[in-house]
């Protein structure tokens, strides 16, 4: 079927203005991009609503770890949280905490000096908000921030709100079938998969087709894939019955029950994944992962307990002090040359692996910053 005849595969209209899909959100480091599955006004709905909600829920994660999008701009700092200590701060890439708003107070003691009190990020930035009073004073910059007290103060506790909501979870659904319909487009048309298109589309279902993988059915995903917190999209076609899988982070684990059809005959199952730290994204070889798909599929639990995410996420942020990342980052890059290149790592005294572990860790270092291609 040419671009020409095809239909958006949730609305099923006519085509008239193709669009590029992520199968991966972007945000979440995603490049593969299909053409000729859904209007580009679909797309712009789907882009403000339901892949919104998604990004909002990985917004704290991405921005803690530091992670580029697809398209290789970095996270957006997280704006006015709510401090233990009463006050408002920003949240860096990297989790580097600054002032909302920083703010200095002018007064004038009994012997006609002049007292500033505040708090500020920086010195710098001390200069720069005080600068028209002191020049009003008469007081240069350079002295008056050589006179300043410094105290440093602890970086409070912040709150910070996660949630997936009925929107985010149609984003997951979208996104298993996007994969589905790039290997099943005419099968994924069928009457078969109307519902997930309603759900996705409208939030209408007879029932949740999303669930999450609790503790007992959680994917062991340590052995596989090119790190524990990889992103994988998947499908498993198991006697005419489709199950989608999604992991965000190596451990939020969701499971989209998508439908059943007869035309079964050439479904198989498929897996793409993505590293969001080097942008390495590959079609799974090996699908042993989706094996138990087929058992869980009939006994899924579709209550969305809360705690489950409080687990998912404490396991992510133990990733997030500063020499624990970096020791993580560091085994991916030794894991990449290892299995791609066939070097032995250990060996630190050889020439060739000397050269690929500085060209492997310029590399990432440049895709963490610059977003490389690759």
């Amino acid at each position: 079927m040419s671009n020409a005849e095809r239909r958006d595969i949730y609305t099923l209209e006519p085509i008239q203005q193709h669009s590029d899909e992520h199968v991966l959100l972007d945000s979440l480091g995603g490049r593969l991009k299909l053409r000729g599955l859904i209007d580009k006004r679909t797309n712009d709905e789907f882009g403000y609503t339901i892949d919104k909600a998604l990004e909002n829920f990985v917004a704290s994660i991405r921005v803690l770890l530091g992670t580029a999008s697809g398209s290789k701009k970095p996270p957006q700092k997280l704006k006015n949280l709510s401090g233990a200590d009463g006050q408002h701060y920003n949240l860096k890439p990297g989790g580097e905490p600054e002032l909302s708003k920083s703010k200095i107070q002018f007064s004038k003691l009994p012997d006609g000096r002049l007292q500033v009190e505040g708090r500020v990020t920086t010195r710098d930035e001390l200069g720069r908000l005080a600068e028209r009073v002191l020049t009003r004073e008469g007081v240069g910059i350079e002295e008056f921030i050589a006179a300043a007290e410094n105290r440093s103060e602890p970086s409070p506790i912040l709150s910070v709100k996660q949630e997936l909501g009925s929107a985010g979870r149609r984003c997951i659904a979208k996104m298993a079938s996007n994969l589905f319909a790039k290997d099943n487009y005419a099968v994924f048309l069928s009457e078969s998969f109307n519902e997930l298109r309603e759900y996705v589309l409208h939030d209408r279902d007879s029932r949740e087709p999303v669930g999450v993988l609790n503790a007992s059915l959680a994917l062991d995903w340590s052995k596989t894939g090119f790190s524990t917190l990889d992103h994988v999209i998947g499908y498993h076609a198991s006697e005419g019955t489709i199950i989608g899988l999604v992991i965000l982070f190596g451990h939020y684990q969701f499971v989209v029950y998508m439908g059943s059809t007869r035309d079964s005959i050439g479904l198989t199952r498929a897996t793409y994944r993505v590293n969001p730290f080097l942008r390495l994204e590959r079609f799974d070889e090996d699908l042993s992962l989706l094996d138990k798909l087929g058992v869980v599929s009939g006994h899924l639990s579709y209550d969305w307990n809360p705690d489950m995410f409080v687990a998912a996420t404490n396991a992510i942020l133990r990733f997030v002090k500063g020499d624990t990342l970096d020791a993580f980052k560091q085994a991916l890059i030794e894991k990449v040359i290892t299995e791609r290149w066939k070097l032995d790592t250990r060996l630190t005294t050889n020439a060739a692996t000397c050269i690929a572990r500085k060209i492997v860790e310029e590399y990432a270092i440049f895709c963490h910053v610059h977003g490389a291609n690759g």
